[in-house]
């Protein structure tokens, strides 16, 4: 009994420096050899499998029988696992995915809605200015093609307008003097011209600035929310929900991984169990980091929170399995087993599934098959 209570916390804290270790090796490295973590991955997958259906699933069994009871409730509790496991990475990805793009369209309906004001504060502004037809023409179609097109200043046709202006009243001007000098009168026409397009160009001005500063509230979350959500048109998740949701996962399953180290009954299941936990808790928590920090591109405070919080899932789960086992019930105990034991299952099929990606897959197979048969032998001592 005391031995078995000094392998759980041995295994404990070896299975929380792991994740620690895993989780921010990726921050100190700048390449890692993918091969030889998908061999481990395998190796890992194997071994998930093995422990699944040879020793978890089948104590749970036994226990239920001993208690005679009928229902196949450790078939049961292994399905519920499993589809737990499924429908966090299935169907609450997809969720929040449908979510952020119902968010993104309705940023681009905002957004179109505030080009079509600009584009009419814009034929406002040229409306009011001495243009030319022609040249109104243009300008009006530069800011149907570009909505950001600044109908205020316009060097080129400005300066245009004003050279014919000089020109005009400096023609005017040496007329009146030819004529009678005593009778020349200077007025500030420019000056007026300059004045009266200015008062305007700042009420139009005004305008823009204030669709610019009602929408600015609006359109605050919408603009993070490119950064991190999926694109409209290729539907694929950005690397920081993907890192997020791989983060939530990776804890729930990891939770119900140490509850099994907490409540085995037997020394050679309980190491083998937590040997299994350990290769594969620093193979999740490089994949993690390796996500997070690939996502978030520095050490903020999700990336740290995140891997400490993976790191302790699975210490927390062997706690909580330690207590039950105190707490002397089979019932529940095989309950729990059971639904790790779906865990398991799942992260040894659909996990391995993923790395067969058509280069050595034979090897892969290879270390996989060997990690079920190491399963398989420790079961003939347990």
């Amino acid at each position: 009994m005391q031995l078995l209570v000094l392998i759980k916390v041995l295994s404990l804290f070896i299975i929380l420096l792991c994740g620690l270790i895993g989780g921010f090796f990726p921050y100190f490295i700048s390449k890692a050899s993918p091969i030889k973590m998908q061999y481990g991955e395998a190796l890992a997958a194997g071994v998930f499998i093995g422990g699944a259906l040879i020793h978890m699933l089948n104590d749970a069994q036994t226990q239920l029988y001993s208690a005679k009871i009928k229902y196949p409730y450790g078939e049961l509790f292994c399905s519920i696992g499993f589809l737990l496991t499924l429908m966090l990475e299935n169907v609450i990805g997809p969720a929040l995915k449908w979510k952020a793009k119902r968010k993104k369209e309705r940023q681009l309906a905002k957004e179109q809605k505030n080009q079509e004001k600009i584009k009419l504060i814009n034929a406002e502004i040229v409306d009011s200015k001495d243009y030319e037809t022609d040249d109104k023409n243009h300008i009006l179609k530069s800011s149907e093609d570009d909505p950001n097109f600044d109908s205020i200043n316009i060097p080129s046709l400005d300066s245009n307008n004003n050279q014919n202006k000089n020109k005009n009243q400096k023609e005017k001007l040496s007329i009146s003097i030819e004529d009678d000098p005593s009778d020349l009168e200077v007025t500030p026409l420019e000056n007026e011209s300059k004045t009266t397009e200015k008062n305007g160009d700042k009420t139009t001005s005004s305008l823009k600035e204030e669709i610019k500063e009602e929408t600015k509230e609006e359109t605050k979350e919408e603009t993070e929310l490119h950064e991190a959500v999926i694109t409209v048109e290729d539907g694929n998740f950005s690397a920081k929900l993907i890192a997020m949701i791989l983060a939530f996962t990776l804890s729930f399953h990891s939770v119900l991984e140490g509850l099994a180290v907490g409540i085995c009954k037997d020394v050679t299941e309980t190491l083998a169990i937590s040997i299994a936990i350990i290769a594969h808790k620093g193979i999740e928590g490089f994949a993690m980091g390796i996500s997070l920090f690939r996502a978030y591109k520095k050490t903020s405070f999700i990336v740290i929170g995140n891997i400490i919080l993976f790191s302790l899932s699975s210490p927390i789960g062997t706690l909580i399995g330690i207590i039950l086992y105190n707490f002397e019930n089979p019932i529940i105990t095989s309950f729990l087993v059971a639904l790790a034991s779906g865990t398991f299952l799942y992260a040894g099929t659909f996990e391995f599934n993923v790395i067969l990606d058509g280069k050595k897959n034979m090897t892969k197979m290879s270390y996989a098959i060997g990690g079920f048969t190491v399963m398989a032998v420790v079961a003939i001592w347990g």
